[in-house]
């Protein structure tokens, strides 16, 4: 069974929103944002 978040209707995964726009995303998805904006600048 597909496990869909309530607030944009998405799958979750894990249990967790993913989605970076979602309101109800898991904290760790801005965490990877910064990661990720971090890395292209050590470039």
């Amino acid at each position: 069974m597909v496990d869909v978040c309530e607030t944009c209707g998405l799958e979750k995964i894990g249990g967790r929103c993913l989605t970076r726009w979602c309101d109800d995303r898991h904290e760790s998805v801005d965490r990877l944002e910064v990661t990720e904006k971090g890395d292209e600048s050590d470039r």
